[in-house]
């Protein structure tokens, strides 16, 4: 996932428009994605960790949050 001001680029490559804030960002899910047509939310914890948290549009009901740790550079 790379967040770019509004718009992410989701793990499989889409890039879609989303609400920004300066620790938080949320996105619904593009078809093809693993949740699509959920709600994807995205807290920033630190520089290198946020916290994603996927919510079920149809029911609300949101799943356990993820931690995320940023990914190192290599070259």
């Amino acid at each position: 996932m790379a967040i770019n001001g509004e718009q992410v680029t989701t793990p499989t490559g889409k890039v879609v428009s989303g609400n920004f804030t300066r620790h938080h960002f949320d996105y619904e899910a593009p078809e093809g994605d693993r949740h699509a047509g959920n709600r994807i939310s995205a807290d920033q914890l630190n520089d290198d960790e946020i916290r994603v948290t996927v919510t079920d549009n149809a029911s609300g009901a949101s799943g356990d949050p993820e931690t995320w740790t940023k990914c190192a550079v290599i070259s």
